[in-house]
């Protein structure tokens, strides 16, 4: 299954598969196509002339939705969710290499015990496992969002742009 990412309602990246606020596309369907009144339709070029910087600017941008759309499977939003997940790596990391670690000093891991597990240890041991865990995903999110985006940079047609744009995210992350 194909789903298309729309933006002021054009199609700015195709997903394989589907996701929240994604619609559900035919495979004729590809990234510069409009959405609206029901359905897609494809672009018309206007005077036969496609600017290429421009579709280059558009489908990066899309390529940068995309990614945040794959992350978010993985990891809950919000700016403020970052920064607790940031620290609590951070007490984690900490912690296991304490020799007699005190709780008052991971606050952060100290709001688990008796949630994720029984003891300040126990804690640490599984955040500083789920943070690997986005290391590994969130470095092949990364790598592939910078592939496409040279990728469409480097393309010398809009043709070659627009494919470059697409990125089947399950191949991505698919080691998880």
């Amino acid at each position: 299954m194909r789903s298309a990412i729309i933006e002021n309602g054009s199609v700015v990246n195709i997903i394989v598969g589907s996701v929240e606020g994604a619609i559900e596309c035919g495979d004729e369907v590809s990234i510069g196509w409009t959405h609206g009144g029901g359905g897609f339709a494809a672009p018309v070029e206007a005077a036969g002339a496609i600017d290429l910087v421009a579709l280059q600017a558009s489908l990066k941008a899309g390529i940068d939705v995309a990614a945040e759309v794959e992350r978010l499977k993985h990891i809950t939003a919000g700016a403020g969710q970052a920064m607790t997940y940031q620290r609590k790596a951070e007490e984690a990391k900490a912690c296991l290499s304490a020799t007699d670690p005190v709780s008052a000093d991971y606050p952060m891991l100290a709001a688990e015990i008796g949630i994720t597990a029984e003891t300040l240890a126990g804690v640490a041991s599984i955040v500083s496992a789920a943070y690997e865990a986005w290391i590994t995903i969130g470095s092949a999110i990364e790598a592939a969002r910078l592939g496409a985006k040279l990728a469409v940079d480097s393309a010398e047609t809009a043709e070659a742009a627009m494919a470059a744009a697409v990125i089947d995210w399950s191949s991505v992350t698919a080691f998880q």
